[in-house]
């Protein structure tokens, strides 16, 4: 979910955070060693967004040079 107001989803849906923001989750990933992919964020209804991210873990040089 993107990051939302909507409190009430806390108590209603057990939400212990209120969505996320996109710098926010990019620089997790990028603290991880992950590598931005493509994003696609769909439908704002009653306040929420869903966002999908992809993140990727760079091949290494073992990965390429071991393939079976």
């Amino acid at each position: 979910m993107c990051s939302h107001n909507q409190s009430w989803a806390r108590e209603a849906c057990g939400d212990l955070w209120l969505g996320f923001e996109q710098d926010d989750l990019a620089q997790w990933a990028g603290a991880a060693g992950l590598t931005p992919g493509e994003s696609l964020y769909i439908g704002l209804r009653n306040g929420f967004q869903i966002q999908v991210r992809h993140f990727a873990k760079p091949a290494s040089r073992s990965d390429l040079t071991h393939r079976y």
